[in-house]
């Protein structure tokens, strides 16, 4: 909110807010701010308030009216302005003063003082405090009662057989294999054991027959050389699988922050990495997940200069077409100015007479009347409009060229992000396509 403080006039030391959004100044009982000033017009000047900002336009007074001591149609006012109205001098502030009220602390009420309502109050206040100390005690009974009953139930199942009812073994199997008399007496869930079938016997290849006697004629027998033992086939060794190196801690958190979308950390992490390694395995490795974070980041700035020019677009056409009705609005200011600057003749004239030094008369010739402007009352007035079309015009074109040239600047403060990038990406890409492939591991 704008503020006028007078420094000097009538009302030197008072102080004006500008509450509206348009107050006229002048010395008729109508103006927002009337001062009983002989420089000053009826209506001397008027401050339009918009979008946050207080206009100054004088309303064609007789003294005029000057800001930081040039005389102005229209003008902006800014913090700590001079201003004069004919010889009314004032200043312009837009200093705001916010109070800061200080907490009050509420003191209790003395015990004399209690009444019968704040009496109720504190009654039923115990007895709330005494139900929710009952619902208390209710809820931990509770709580222990469902407590002991799992541990009870957990208990008892606990004692239940795992194996369940066993299959009562034959009689006769039980016979069949006699315990020692100093063993224990096993469980009955035990005695399924004897149940088991024995241990088959090893297979035994039967001796082939005796040829008869009445084929083959009678020979010593010849003891048969015992047979060698058949070779034992060794078993064909089983290959083992090479263990892998572990992977390396700063590739696993570059990987991490590369899927928490911290491209930049990534990047910084992994340059680290490759600049202070000595393996050149470990540099391969970390080649793949740096390209990865850098193609997210060239990617995530791409997208931010594709929003910043998006919204490029509309602001240069509205600053053409600003600069379009600025052109137009001073076409039309000169050709006015010029309309009313030329003399124009009117009907009638009068005759001019030419005489010589010594009184004879010499010539004569006839003048017509003539009149300087169009004679319409109104051109003033238009001329008035036009200036100030054309000072608004021009403001506005500087406020979308600010704001054009400052998303330029971010644009290109972009480019020089992005163009780094790109070609670290595509340094990255020749090596990794000239790099040989990796073995395959061993089964």
């Amino acid at each position: 909110m704008g503020k006028l403080y007078f420094l000097k006039g009538p009302l030197q030391g008072a102080t004006a807010e500008l509450i509206g959004g348009e107050i006229t100044i002048g010395r008729a009982s109508d103006n927002g701010i009337c001062i009983d000033d002989e420089s000053l017009s009826d209506h001397h000047a008027v401050i339009n308030r918009q979008n946050g900002e207080c206009i100054l336009r004088d309303l064609r007074s007789a003294r005029g009216t000057t800001v930081r001591g040039n005389k102005i149609i229209i003008v902006t006012l800014e913090d700590s302005d001079r201003i004069a109205f004919g010889s009314v001098e004032a200043e312009f502030t837009t200093t705001e003063v916010k109070l800061h009220m200080p907490k009050t602390a509420v003191l209790p009420t003395p015990p004399h003082e209690i009444t019968w309502p704040q009496r109720r109050a504190a009654a039923a206040s115990e007895r709330s405090s005494f139900k929710s100390a009952v619902l208390t005690l209710v809820q931990f009974v509770a709580v222990v009662a469902l407590a002991g009953a799992g541990y009870w139930w957990y208990q008892k199942l606990s004692k239940v057989d795992p194996i369940g009812d066993a299959p009562a073994a034959d009689n006769a199997t039980v016979a069949a294999s006699p315990a020692p008399e100093s063993a224990p007496a096993q469980p009955p869930h035990y005695t399924a054991a004897a149940a088991l079938p024995p241990t088959p016997e090893p297979y035994k290849v039967p001796a082939a027959p005796a040829p008869p006697a009445a084929v083959a004629p009678a020979a010593p027998a010849v003891q048969p050389e015992p047979a060698a033992p058949a070779p034992v086939a060794t078993p064909a060794p089983v290959p083992v699988k090479a263990a892998s190196a572990p992977p390396n801690p700063a590739i696993q958190q570059a990987r991490l922050l590369i899927a928490q979308n911290k491209h930049a950390d990534a990047v910084a992490c992994l340059d680290k990495l490759i600049a202070s390694t000595k393996e050149p395995s470990v540099a391969a490795d970390a080649q793949p997940p740096l390209k990865q974070a850098l193609d997210a980041q060239l990617m995530s700035l791409q997208s931010v200069k594709q929003q910043w020019e998006a919204q490029c677009k509309p602001l240069e056409d509205r600053l053409k077409a600003a600069q379009e009705k600025v052109e137009q609005d001073t076409k039309a200011l000169e050709e006015k100015k010029a309309a009313e600057a030329r003399v124009y003749e009117m009907p009638g004239g009068h005759w001019r007479y030419s005489y010589w030094d010594n009184g004879y008369y010499y010539a004569r010739r006839w003048v017509p009347n003539t009149r300087k402007g169009t004679g319409d009352n109104s051109a003033q007035s238009a001329i008035h409009e036009l200036q100030i079309k054309v000072m608004l015009g021009a403001q506005e074109v500087r406020k979308q060229t600010d704001y054009l040239n400052r998303y330029r600047q971010q644009m290109a403060a972009l480019d020089q992000q992005i163009v780094p990038i790109q070609a670290r990406v595509a340094q990255l890409d020749a090596v990794l396509k000239s790099a040989p492939p990796a073995p395959s591991p061993q089964p």
